[in-house]
């Protein structure tokens, strides 16, 4: 994302307004600000979800351990 320096003379707004609105879309999880690296935006890609293999022991029956 552009700094808070460019945002501001961009959008004609405060340093303030602009961080309220970072720190907004920070918790909001759509950004990852990293200072002294930059703000970007957030991976947003959905968790690999775990499997469930209940059905497998349904299917196979109980375990021989």
């Amino acid at each position: 994302m552009p700094s808070v320096r460019e945002l501001m003379s961009e959008l004609g707004v405060s340093p303030l307004t602009v961080r309220r609105a970072v720190k907004q879309l920070v918790g909001a999880g759509l950004i990852d600000a990293r200072p002294g690296h930059g703000t970007f935006v957030a991976d947003r890609r959905a968790p690999i979800a775990t499997g469930d293999f209940g059905w497998q022991s349904l299917a196979l029956g109980a375990a021989d351990v």
